[in-house]
């Protein structure tokens, strides 16, 4: 005979599961277990079930039942633990459905409780092996129908039926968890193909923008540097000779960093079959030779010992370097410039100053502001930090933070993307006794080579200042030769065509 307790169960109706989203849906389902939030309240929940459907319900129940006459105490008493054993045990029905049925199933053989019912939806939802499912379920059919007990047949029958109809909703709960995850997952994929589309369509605008400047402005500049070359040919004078050929020699390294900047815009399998080998370490002694060549009084000094970096450092510090000594060249006529670069733990420094100038530019060219900005954003890629700014003398300071990491490139001279470049002819001196092994402290002292008078329209500006994007001096010239004032373990100083004590 059902028990009041029983009889209770039937009114009421289990927790329905709450709608998700398609994502959130799919991310439950490939976790092995739930989020730290989403598990504490499940395990409130169930907790506080189990105590209504364990202790509280039945104890209800049987004290109106201990109101009727003739009621055997004992008998009461033994319902009333099976109920509350039962009803306990589903705190662990989401983990461990099968334990679960394992303890309700014996307790039905005393009475029908609550907890069949909950049980029977807890195997069909969270079980996901079929046919153990079905198994546990026609454990507790066959626990709640009784067959052997032919005086209530009739009765266990339809307590069968009430106990499949939780199971029914559980199979439901589970075909739409199912469903939802099914859909997050192509929603997902839809998502990851939509994105794929968007970078493929990026790479093919890249690609033709690339041929389209490769095609365009190469055009120009190889006329631009043909017609140099005819010049050259034809003059008379030396000093148009060296003008000429200072114009095809600027030419070619347009040309060539142009291609630089077309492998930029291609796709990222033609990047990296292209990419060239880099230098593991700063040498900026090439830039310094030209602008001395140039006419600007530059002065390079290294501290510390190089130490080999990332591709990406060693290009942004070059570019530093670079970009202050165009700027120089641009709006800083007749200026002393001073390149300081420090090797320190961990840290690269670049710091760039230079005088005030000593006369108004030759030719005025407006700052395009794209320099300065370019370097910034730059160096915070690398996680570095930048500074530039006027300084109190009238002239200009840049400084320049860049983070090394960890390399296994081999230590290469010359400028970036110029790893086979010849050493320069540079001597190298001992450093006095007592000197710290581990700190090299090099100078590069260069003057100008030609009177300021004939450098028409080469003067850069001051180290630093907004400048619009120019060629990077890359060392390829073939009319230079060269010395690697590169910091070794061995301190010394490094001599230009005037050498001076650091």
């Amino acid at each position: 005979m059902l028990s009041s307790a029983g009889l209770t169960a039937r009114r009421v109706r289990p927790a329905t599961v709450a709608s998700v989203t398609f994502r959130s849906a799919a991310e439950s389902i490939r976790r092995p277990f739930p989020s730290w939030p989403q598990a504490r309240r499940s395990f409130a929940f169930d907790v506080t079930l189990a105590i209504v459907v364990g202790p509280l319900v039945p104890a209800i129940a049987l004290a109106l039942h201990l109101r009727e006459s003739g009621v055997d105490v004992a008998d009461a008493w033994l319902t009333y633990a099976a109920q509350v054993i039962a009803g306990l045990v589903l705190i662990v029905r989401r983990r461990h459905p099968e334990v679960c049925v394992a303890i309700v199933a014996p307790t039905l053989l005393q009475d029908q409780s609550f907890g069949a019912l909950l049980a029977a939806y807890a195997v069909a939802a969270y079980v996901s092996d079929r046919r153990r499912m079905w198994l546990l379920i026609g454990v507790l059919c066959l626990a709640t129908w009784q067959p052997w007990d032919w005086r209530d047949l009739g009765t266990n029958t339809g307590n069968t039926f009430g106990t499949l109809t939780p199971a029914c909703y559980g199979l439901y709960i589970a075909s739409r968890r199912r469903l939802i995850a099914a859909l997050g997952e192509r929603a997902e994929r839809a998502e990851r193909e939509q994105e794929l589309r968007a970078e493929q369509a990026r790479e093919e605008e890249r690609d033709r923008l690339a041929g389209d400047m490769h095609d365009i402005v190469t055009h120009r500049v190889s006329l631009m540097v043909l017609q140099a070359g005819a010049m050259r040919s034809r003059a008379v004078d030396d000093a148009t000779r060296r003008a000429a050929e200072d114009l095809r020699s600027t030419g070619c390294q347009a040309l060539a960093e142009l291609r630089d900047l077309v492998s930029v815009l291609r796709t990222a399998q033609e990047r990296d079959a292209r990419a060239p080998v880099e230098p593991a370490v700063l040498d900026a002694s090439a830039l310094v030779e030209e602008s001395a060549a140039a006419g600007v009084d530059v002065r390079l000094e290294v501290e510390g010992t190089a130490r080999p970096a990332s591709p990406v450092v060693v290009r942004t510090a070059y570019r530093v370097v670079q970009e202050s000594l165009t700027n120089v060249h641009k709006h800083a006529p007749g200026a002393f410039v001073r390149v300081l670069v420090r090797h320190t733990d961990g840290e690269l420094r670049i710091t760039v100053t230079n005088t005030a100038p000593t006369r108004p530019p030759e030719i005025e060219l407006g700052a395009g502001g794209t320099g300065l900005v370019g370097l910034h954003r730059r160096i915070e890629l690398t996680g570095g930090t930048f500074r530039a700014g006027p300084r109190s003398d009238g002239g200009f300071e840049l400084d320049a933070r860049l983070s090394v990491g960890a390399g296994t490139a081999s230590v290469v001279s010359g400028a970036p993307g110029d790893p086979n470049e010849p050493s320069r002819s540079a001597t190298s001196t001992e450093a006095a006794p007592g000197e710290p092994p581990s700190a090299v402290v090099g100078v590069l002292r260069a003057r100008p080579v030609r009177p300021a008078r004939e450098r028409s329209g080469r003067d850069r500006s001051k180290a630093g200042h907004p400048t619009p994007e120019h060629a990077e001096r890359s060392g390829r010239s073939d009319h230079h030769d060269r010395s690697d004032p590169t910091p070794t373990s061995t301190p010394g100083v490094l001599t230009g065509s005037r050498p001076e004590t650091g």
